[in-house]
């Protein structure tokens, strides 16, 4: 890569090629509605951000943000195929650290303890490991969303927050996301004790 490395906020046209390829990193029952997704952007309630070489995207993170703005949700984020295995995970991710002006991000991550198979269970365990090498810290906070179990890790920024201020800013985004028929059927907390 000849081109300089740059990490920004993606413009709307931008925002949509991402979007295509979170359609196909990501199982359909993670997928929310780019109409959705845009909506809350216009709202100062949702940022896309991507890591580019030149022109060509590299990685793509896609935040919720609290209503007091001290947190972010991690909704989506991944690195593009040919660029996988080549650390550039933990660069955008140390980049993102530096360049978000919140207390701390939150992330939802597949929690091995319901894996389907071994394989599965390797592959969300391989996830954990990455996000702790990153300096993500573990929560006693979990959920099953839409069928769906996580356990949540934190990326500190400012400080660690507490369990309830991870909770509550969970709400917070959850509640942008879904009617609440929806939210109570499918936003299922537990704690770890």
């Amino acid at each position: 890569m000849n081109e300089p490395i740059t990490l920004r906020v993606a413009n709307t046209e931008e925002m949509r090629t991402i979007y295509a390829w979170v359609e196909k990193q990501f199982h359909a029952g993670e997928l929310k509605y780019l109409s959705t997704l845009e909506r809350l952007r216009a709202q100062n309630r949702y940022e896309v951000y991507g890591l580019w070489s030149g022109s060509a995207l590299i990685a793509y993170a896609l935040f919720a943000f609290t209503e007091d703005g001290r947190f972010a949700l991690l909704d989506y984020y991944a690195v593009l195929p040919e660029y996988q295995s080549s650390g550039w995970g933990g660069r955008f991710l140390g980049m993102l650290r530096r360049e978000l002006p919140v207390e701390a991000v939150i992330l939802e991550v597949e929690d091995p303890k319901y894996a389907s198979d071994a394989a599965e269970e390797a592959h969300f365990s391989r996830r954990i490991r990455f996000y702790e090498r990153n300096d993500c810290l573990h929560t006693p906070v979990n959920l099953k969303l839409w069928g769906y179990d996580y356990t949540i890790m934190t990326l500190p920024i400012a400080h660690t927050p507490a369990s309830s201020e991870v909770h509550a800013a969970l709400e917070d985004a959850y509640h942008l996301f879904f009617p609440p028929e929806d939210y109570a059927q499918n936003v299922l907390f537990r704690e770890d004790e």
